[in-house]
């Protein structure tokens, strides 16, 4: 009877080792697999990871090109050696090693953040954004730090204790040859995949773009639409938040204020409309291409041609800033061909026209005064007055951009349709 009940405590004993080595196992895994798909990530989108470094963190360029360069690879390299089984333990060491320094330098740069000593709006959305990003990456990071201690742990209790019986000397050079193989595997599954990515990659950061840029088209649409209820609300005017007769303008809306030239309303005129248009929001997801990893707060600039008398639009009739005053809808003769937004692509830039590759300048992103919204090839834009807006003090572009320099303004057509 002894016997058996020793037996049977026996067995107990062995599965619940079992069952807590698979526990560990499991947690050690997910907070492997998680560092491991972290730095395929950083590799997929590498310039936004060295953009992030740089606008987000404030890294100095030395540190970037180190980090950028070294640490998704050997994220990278550190889950693929945990998963074909080299040495477990030492990679499991090291990932808990990689999480405990990205969380103390986050801590710090957390601790170090001083809000913006004045009301710019990029700065505090710069700022804000820091602090949240940093409060959910350190959150973050301690409970992989928690899981992975906790699946070492538990993998260690159930089995580093156990003493195995060495085998015969043929069982040994067979665990040795075996070791050789797996590391031989190893090269050639990292050797194929890296291949894969190279050819794969680019094609991914393709088809991403381009959804990306079927987002910003409806985020395009969605302004010109609420640019029309604006005109509904306040007589038929395109949005103007600037005044012509002054050198600035104050510009109050979102929480804070900031100065403006006249022309600058192409960029800013998501403060003032944002208390009255968008639920008090001037940031965010609508007013950004999806692509676009900076500190400004707008890709989308309103067309100045709606800020300044048709006639200004025409060097041969131009006289100065006595022409500027805001336009009516009324005026345009063709709303689903007149240009009101046009897109700063974070990819392609601003579309001047005097770029030298506008034969193969990718579509431009714009929205008509009709409402509709898309993508337009170079051949069906019509240039407009290649000065922009003159040399007068107050304007924003002083070369001439698709959509935004209409000839003959409000009049005249930015889209061959």
């Amino acid at each position: 009877m002894p016997v058996t009940s020793g037996r049977q405590l026996s067995m107990t004993e062995a599965r619940g080792r079992h069952w807590r080595s698979q526990l560990g196992l499991g947690c050690c895994a997910a907070v492997m697999m998680t560092i491991g798909a972290a730095g395929i990530l950083k590799i997929v989108d590498l310039e936004q990871f060295e953009v992030t470094l740089r606008e987000h963190w404030g890294f100095p360029i030395w540190a970037r090109v180190i980090i950028a360069t070294s640490l998704p690879p050997f994220e990278v390299a550190l889950t693929a050696l945990w998963l074909v089984g080299v040495r477990r333990h030492l990679q499991e060491f090291l990932g808990l090693g990689l999480l405990v320094v990205l969380t103390a330098a986050f801590c710090w740069l957390w601790l170090q953040g001083r809000p913006p000593q004045c009301a710019c709006f990029g700065r505090i959305r710069a700022y804000t954004q820091m602090q949240s990003d940093a409060a959910w990456v350190v959150a973050r990071n301690s409970l992989l730090v928690f899981i992975l201690t906790l699946g070492m742990f538990l993998r260690c209790g159930s089995g580093c204790n156990r003493r195995q019986r060495p085998g015969p000397p043929a069982m040994r050079v067979n665990s040795t040859s075996r070791a050789g193989v797996s590391l031989l595997e190893m090269i050639v599954v990292i050797a194929v995949t890296a291949i894969l990515a190279l050819l794969v990659l680019p094609v991914l950061a393709r088809v991403r773009l381009a959804a990306q840029n079927v987002v910003s088209v409806s985020n395009l649409r969605t302004h010109a639409q609420i640019f029309m209820a604006y005109a509904g609300d306040w007589q038929d005017y395109f949005p103007y938040v600037t005044r012509p007769d002054a050198t600035t303008s104050i510009i109050r809306g979102c929480g804070g204020w900031g100065y403006s030239s006249y022309f600058g309303a192409a960029v800013v005129w998501p403060i003032p409309l944002a208390d009255a248009y968008y639920d008090g929001a001037c940031t965010g997801a609508v007013f950004h291409h999806p692509a676009y990893r900076g500190d400004g707060f707008n890709n989308y600039m309103l067309s100045t041609s709606t800020l300044a008398e048709p006639a200004y639009w025409d060097l041969t009739t131009r006289t100065g800033p006595n022409q500027w005053a805001p336009q009516r809808l009324p005026k345009v003769q063709f709303p689903a061909a007149k240009a009101i937004l046009v897109e700063i692509h974070p990819v392609h830039g601003m579309p001047y026209q005097s770029r030298r590759d506008t034969e193969g300048m990718p579509p431009v992103g714009m929205a008509a005064v009709d409402g509709s919204a898309g993508r337009w090839k170079r051949e069906n834009l019509i240039p407009g007055v290649t000065s922009g807006e003159g040399i007068y003090d107050g304007i924003y572009l002083g070369q001439g951009v698709f959509g935004m320099h209409t000839i003959n303004g409000v009049l005249g057509r930015d889209i061959n349709r």
